[in-house]
């Protein structure tokens, strides 16, 4: 089945969720449009829901004489949200999910959320040195890209030396949703460029991206 895609009605649910004091008047109908955005929710007759998050499932109840969730379960929905990556800081909090840069290597990722002139990333750095050569760091990235409808990757290196060809295994074998998003994974040298210059090689890159009949069989334009 197709995922529904992802809107800003979703976003305001959401940043909901995320609320102080949790708020008495989240509809459970938006609650399950915006898990079935980014995952999967199963039903029974009796009321219980299992949603499945980024491969990760959790059983939630819900009352069928009652419209909204209660506060103790959108604060329980809270912590399964976190508990699998998403937060307040993912890509799905922000209205303008359409496009996200991300810019790796072993050191550090920077995730934008515009390829406009002056776009401020994100930055994320390896939890302690060892995590560089490990899926540690990639898990910290994946699920901020949730939610994103097309993902550029930006990287040096090749073969065993790349982080952003280490990166898209991760996604194909962890993140297997997210990983449908990916839409081109350029080399370039990172040390030489400033963050505009990387900023103009994503803009280069959607107004001369290819037809998808001339990318790779996962649908990804390299480069």
């Amino acid at each position: 089945m197709e995922t529904p895609p992802f809107d800003n009605k979703h976003s305001h649910t959401l940043e909901s969720i995320f609320q102080n004091p949790v708020p008495s008047d989240l509809k459970w109908h938006d609650i399950i449009g915006l898990v079935e955005a980014i995952g999967t929710v199963k039903f029974k007759n009796n009321g219980q829901l299992t949603f499945t998050v980024n491969g990760v499932p959790r059983i939630f109840h819900r009352a069928l004489d009652k419209d909204c969730a209660d506060p103790p379960q959108t604060l329980a929905l809270r912590h399964f949200l976190e508990s699998v990556g998403i937060g307040q800081n993912s890509a799905l909090a922000s209205q303008n999910t359409s496009r996200l840069l991300v810019v790796i290597s072993q050191h550090e990722a920077r995730i934008f959320h515009s390829d406009e002139k002056g776009s401020v990333p994100q930055r994320l750095h390896p939890p302690h040195p060892e995590a560089r050569e490990s899926t540690a760091f990639y898990a910290t990235i994946a699920p901020l890209l949730v939610g994103a409808k097309e993902i550029l990757l930006l990287g040096s290196g090749t073969g065993h030396s790349s982080a952003m060809g280490h990166f898209m295994d991760y996604l194909e074998t962890h993140h297997k949703e997210t990983a449908t998003h990916l839409v081109g994974a350029l080399t370039v040298d990172l040390e030489a460029l400033t963050e505009g210059q990387l900023l103009k090689e994503a803009r280069e890159f959607y107004r001369n991206r290819e037809p998808l009949s001339t990318r790779d069989h996962q649908g990804v334009e390299v480069g």
